[in-house]
């Protein structure tokens, strides 16, 4: 096992809150995009990131919905984004570094599991597409911002459902194989894992 796969022991479980974490902690100054900030545990990331302090940036496909969820949390700046799209995530990545901000923190919540087949406008699988490559494509074109910050920190949210599937580099998009809602998720959750490993590698 390699140290970038070692256990942090951060004293932290499954009952830990996002307050738990953060308790202490001061980000004021600090600039954090968090993807899926407006739906599911990335509303408490918000939340939480808000309350230490740090500007919080949310992209998100509906920008209504967004704005409703996020509803009484001050001060958390809203952008379009599609994690399937890719062009949609250029323009998201220009008009961030546009003005030269470092970011500090980029927390990849988004994604989607248990979907029937689909594909993006270039055939990959949409598991893999949202989850995996929206993501990638995302910190890449950050990484001049994350460069910026002097130290930044890159969360790829992942799950235990990595363990459903490898990448199958052979077959990826389901092309030649039974698609399978359950493995395309794992896939894409083994894709995040290593991308993570990557990502602190350099």
């Amino acid at each position: 096992m390699s140290p970038t796969q070692m256990p942090l022991g951060s004293g932290f479980d499954v009952t830990s809150t996002a307050h738990d974490v953060i308790d202490g902690i001061d980000l004021t100054g600090k600039v954090a995009i968090v993807t899926g900030g407006a739906s599911g545990i990335g509303v408490e990331t918000t939340r939480a990131l808000r309350v230490a302090g740090a500007q919080v940036v949310v992209p998100a496909r509906d920008l209504t919905r967004a704005r409703a969820t996020l509803e009484g949390i001050d001060g958390v700046e809203l952008d379009s984004m599609d994690l399937m799209d890719p062009t949609s995530i250029a323009e998201f990545v220009q008009r961030f570094n546009a003005d030269g901000r470092p970011l500090h923190i980029l927390i990849a919540s988004a994604g989607i599991g248990g979907a029937p087949l689909q594909r993006d406008s270039r055939g990959y699988e949409s598991h893999f597409a949202t989850n995996h490559l929206g993501h990638f494509q995302l910190v890449a074109g950050l990484w001049s911002a994350l460069r910026r910050a002097g130290g930044a920190r890159v969360v790829l949210v992942s799950s235990w459902a990595h363990r459903a599937s490898d990448i199958v580099l052979d077959d990826p998009n389901y092309e030649r194989r039974p698609y399978d809602s359950m493995t395309a998720y794992g896939q894409s959750k083994t894709a995040n894992v290593l991308h993570a490993v990557a990502v602190d590698a350099r």
